[in-house]
């Protein structure tokens, strides 16, 4: 039969459903920014009323492209990547002269050929992406491009960052490297 997507929160010590809210996307990552909860979908990084399951706002991305990586947050900026390899800057402000309402603006945007593995990782002011094909490229916060790929790590399929210290750790497959700035 048809299925339908739902978004669920639960209360965490008791598990008891708080609200739930049908959906027309599919939804992967979430964060909380501010006051709302993020989800990366599919055409979208929705912006959700935590309290209630409301849609408060949105930041469309184009069609048939999904953020698969991310959101992260690097301070007051939403990092976040598609699944056609757009990463994004985003900024979360409130609009409006009377009464302020939740926006999303897209800050940046870089393009690399491929896919995201993993999400995003911001160190030290720099925003650090994994491909699927093992690189890992690095961008400041104004969306600088920080050379071309600063490490390459071939090892197979899927993978993440994560931070060590000072070092970037960076798993690939069946490798896991460590990179120091």
């Amino acid at each position: 039969g048809q299925s339908s997507i739902h978004l669920h929160c639960l209360h965490c010590q008791t598990g008891e459903k708080i609200w739930s809210v049908e959906v027309d996307q599919y939804h992967f990552n979430v964060i909380m920014a501010g006051n709302l909860l993020l989800w990366g979908a599919r055409n979208a990084l929705n912006a959700y009323d935590p309290a209630t399951g409301a849609l408060v706002t949105r930041l469309a991305i184009p069609e048939g492209t999904a953020i698969t990586s991310g959101p992260a947050l690097a301070d007051d900026t939403i990092i976040a990547a598609d699944d056609s390899g757009i990463i994004r800057a985003i900024a979360l402000e409130q609009k409006g002269l009377l009464f302020k309402k939740p926006a999303l603006r897209e800050l940046w945007f870089n393009s690399l050929p491929g896919s995201f593995a993993g999400q995003p990782l911001v160190v030290g002011g720099y925003v650090h992406v994994l491909t699927e094909q093992g690189q890992v490229h690095c961008y400041n916060l104004a969306g600088d491009a920080i050379g071309p790929a600063i490490i390459t790590v071939e090892g197979g399929k899927g993978g993440g960052l994560a931070a060590a210290g000072d070092a970037v750790a960076i798993s690939q497959g069946r490798v896991l490297a460590l990179y120091r700035r």
